[in-house]
């Protein structure tokens, strides 16, 4: 006998049965909670045959197929590799070894989704890692759909796992201020790396776009900085017709289409830049090794890859390796007695003094390349006074006999 409510349904066995139609279609499926049931029914009726998926195309192949022989191949050959192997990490330990991954992609909904990443998250797995599953779970099935394996995808929603609120003091914990800076570069004034620190402070960049730009990139008349890439290191694809090749690093894209931007020229290095750019080529990389060697152990002379595929070409250039500047960097940081701050601390820090002299979020987003806006909103919460600053730039230039804004209400009619 079954204790029935609505189209949820106890069972003898102490489960739960949500079984209703909806758009002359049966669902009936059992969940060991009520409350997963009730979810399930509410998830299908307010968003429809979305929820369940317009995918009435079926699909024989499995998740754990698309992954394996079409997605990490894809991410293989269009993504860096440091994303290629985060993105299989996360699939093989976490999806790939449990059973959604023979669940056929026609059949896959939103609940099945979350219901595997909340047991996953009940076990090892945290809720930042929890929410970068669903994040990659979102990309795969939204790669299913452009390859018409799927018509949507069931991630019409991510409910995301409980995150603790970005505290105001976030920012200011990994940047420093523009007074700090001042007296950092002070500290730092024979050092030999300064000049990558102050271009790294007044642009924003990221440590691979620094390492990547060459004299070709930089625009003296138009005083534009052209970022559309960054360096990182080799590693061949055999699968693709690509040979393994020692000491090599290549130019990638940047980390998302709006990472391809241009940067606006800050006076105080235009000469620092023109210094930099001094006696090389235009394919050479402005930041170069400080000691340069072409042999031995230390040799920092590298084999620059460029394209994927049969069809990349090589050449030889002096560069510098995006993991090594940054232990470089951050201990220079440390001596001038700022052992808070890392290299990516700089872009922190150009985000901050950005805000706290102009407020203006929008440009930010754009010369920090930013894909989602809400990454740059947390630089509003730097300081008050920036809005306080703000608006006191309100102003009308009213004489106060002139005010149209003060009305006179004991005037008769």
């Amino acid at each position: 006998m079954e204790d029935q409510k609505g189209s949820i349904r106890k069972t003898l066995n102490g489960t739960y049965r949500a079984k209703f139609k909806f758009q002359n279609k049966l669902y009936d499926k059992v969940f060991k909670l009520r409350k997963e049931a009730v979810l399930f029914e509410a998830d299908i009726k307010s968003l429809g045959s979305n929820s369940k998926l317009l995918c009435q195309k079926k699909s024989k192949k499995t998740l754990g197929h698309f992954i394996d022989k079409v997605y990490l191949p894809y991410v293989l050959n269009n993504q860096s590799h440091n994303t290629y192997r985060t993105y299989s990490s996360y699939l093989n330990t976490w999806i790939k070894e449990y059973p959604i991954a023979m669940s056929s992609l026609s059949k896959l909904d939103l609940l099945d989704i979350q219901t595997h990443v909340r047991k996953m998250n009940r076990g090892d797995l945290s809720d930042n890692s929890a929410n970068y599953l669903l994040v990659i779970l979102d990309t795969v099935l939204k790669f299913a759909v452009k390859q018409k394996f799927l018509v949507a995808t069931p991630m019409t929603e991510i409910q995301i796992f409980s995150k603790k609120e970005v505290s105001p003091d976030h920012v200011k914990s990994k940047s420093i201020s523009s007074k700090e800076l001042i007296d950092m570069l002070i500290q730092l004034k024979d050092d030999p790396y300064r000049n990558f620190i102050i271009v790294g402070a007044l642009t924003g960049l990221r440590r691979a776009e620094l390492c990547a730009l060459t004299v070709a990139d930089i625009d003296f008349k138009t005083e534009n900085i052209k970022v559309n890439k960054k360096l990182e290191r080799y590693y061949a694809r055999p699968e693709f017709g690509e040979k393994p090749i020692k000491k090599a690093m290549a130019l990638t894209q940047t980390k998302s289409k709006k990472s391809i931007r241009n940067v606006q020229m800050h006076p105080l290095i235009k000469p620092v830049l023109k210094e930099l750019c001094k006696g090389k080529i235009k394919r050479s990389f402005i930041f170069q090794p400080i000691k340069k060697r072409k042999t031995g152990n230390m040799q920092n002379f590298w084999k620059i890859v460029v394209g994927r595929g049969k069809k990349l070409s090589v050449y030889e250039e002096f560069a510098i390796e995006p993991n090594n500047i940054y232990y470089t960097i951050t201990l220079r940081f440390k001596r001038c007695g700022y052992p808070h701050l890392n290299i990516h601390g700089l872009r922190h820090t150009f985000g901050r003094i950005w805000y706290e002299k102009t407020g203006d979020l929008y440009t930010l987003q754009k010369l920090l390349g930013h894909e989602s806006p809400k990454t740059t909103q947390q630089y509003s919460e730097i300081s008050d006074s920036v809005l306080k600053k703000q608006m006191s730039k309100l102003d009308l230039n009213l004489e106060p006999e002139e005010n149209i804004l003060v009305g006179n209400f004991n005037k008769n009619k």
